[in-house]
């Protein structure tokens, strides 16, 4: 068995601070339950450079211990916060500091065509099982998905994350040259 090195508190972070931060990209997880997508989300956020992780809808615990994991120590570098009032978090703070709110879906614009010439982008990924909840998506700017050219209805939250994530980051890194 491994022994304790360490007990560190995370930093408190709020969403208005969060939606502040310079980058402007940052992934809005809806009702993500596996611990072990949500860490893995988190952690691909890190390395895309992303701003953070804004959940809503009752997500896992950031902190459970498969979620920690699976963040490989990016839990410790990645603003996350849960936000109680989704409609608070879209409508009054993203929409009036003027991001754009692209929900993935398994309808919507090909991401691989999608123009992401925003300032500033929030994508919300939902569960594999629900997908962003109805009230998100009747919130969203665009809807994104992955084309897929085999018989898959669909693909693991985490892997979808990943692709759009990546995706968005590359048209907003070529937007900037």
């Amino acid at each position: 068995p491994q022994g304790v090195l360490a007990v560190v508190k995370p930093k408190d972070w709020s969403y208005q601070q969060i939606i502040e931060l310079p980058k402007g990209f940052l992934i809005i997880l809806d009702g993500i339950k596996d611990p072990g997508n949500l860490g893995t989300i988190v952690r691909t956020v890190d390395a895309a450079g992303g701003d953070g992780v804004i959940m809503i809808n009752e997500c896992v615990d950031p902190y459970n211990p498969k979620a920690v994991r699976a963040t490989m120590g990016s839990v410790f570098r990645v603003p996350i916060f849960q936000v109680n009032d989704t409609e608070a978090l879209l409508k009054e703070s993203l929409v009036k500091t003027n991001w754009h709110i692209a929900a993935s879906g398994l309808q919507g614009d090909d991401v691989f065509i999608w123009q992401a010439d925003y300032p500033k982008i929030a994508l919300v990924m939902g569960s594999e099982s629900h997908g962003v909840s109805q009230q998100v998506m009747d919130m969203s700017h665009s809807v994104v998905q992955i084309p897929m050219a085999g018989d898959a209805e669909s693909l693991n939250a985490s892997v979808a994350a990943g692709i759009l994530t990546y995706e968005i980051s590359r048209k907003r890194r070529n937007m900037d040259n």
